[in-house]
């Protein structure tokens, strides 16, 4: 798992608008992503690797989260078990990205076909439920093909951590 500051990418920043006419998500309100595209790390500080045990002392080597950033706990659900929302942190919901962190479901553009339904199933920050990240995932590499680098894909579960 990683932890990292990220940028909140929301309605009214510079390159909102361009950004919804690419992506095409009705009533996206911000994004929250493992991909530093569309979340980019504060002050270029990057992700740390690190165990439930010790999120809050990594925590000490990032910068501060702010009004428009937040701490993100990312568990790649292929290496590491899910992690239980409680007082320390709050489930986002789940992400889909290959091995460079790019997001099949909010940077490769607007899903057509078999996977449109699922767009209306995004959460205010557009990720999925575990249930529906497992299907799309599945659906990735019927629709686009095993040779599309976004297809094979890892699902990933982000929280936002709460309390330090």
């Amino acid at each position: 798992m990683w932890i990292s500051t990220r940028n909140i990418f929301k309605r009214g920043d510079p390159g909102w608008e361009k950004y919804l006419e690419f992506i095409q998500i009705p009533g996206l309100m911000e994004v929250r992503s493992i991909d530093s595209m569309l979340n980019d790390f504060v002050d270029k500080s990057g992700a740390l690797p690190c165990d439930a045990d010790d999120v809050f002392e990594m925590i000490k080597q990032l910068p501060t989260a702010g009004s428009v950033a937040y701490h993100q706990l990312a568990v790649n659900l292929r290496e590491d078990a899910a992690l239980a929302t409680g007082p320390k942190w709050k489930l986002l919901g789940s992400d889909l990205s290959d091995e460079t962190w790019t997001s099949s479901i909010l940077n490769c553009g607007p899903w057509r076909g078999r996977l449109e339904p699922f767009v209306e199933r995004l959460n205010g920050c557009g990720l999925l439920t575990f249930e529906d990240a497992t299907l799309v995932q599945r659906i990735l590499r019927e629709v686009w093909g095993e040779e599309e680098p976004h297809a094979r894909c890892d699902i990933w579960q982000l929280h936002e951590v709460v309390a330090q």
